[in-house]
């Protein structure tokens, strides 16, 4: 857990697509997020609801 934010930094991107074929899918807040944001990278998201709050309330991201 101490590493994740370290390693990630070394990437681009921070991609998370999920299909919102479930309820918890389409409601879905992982921590992959939270960790894109904290290693500084750039943030693309799919249509999860949660998430777009996030990325839209902070400008931290796009919605694809």
């Amino acid at each position: 857990m101490n590493e994740i934010v370290t390693f990630t930094n070394a990437y681009d991107i921070g991609l998370f697509l999920s299909a919102p074929t479930t309820f918890n899918l389409k409601y879905a807040l992982p921590n992959k997020l939270f960790e894109f944001v904290q290693a500084r990278l750039a943030v693309a998201i799919g249509p999860s609801i949660e998430m777009r709050k996030i990325v839209e309330k902070y400008d931290c991201g796009s919605r694809l």
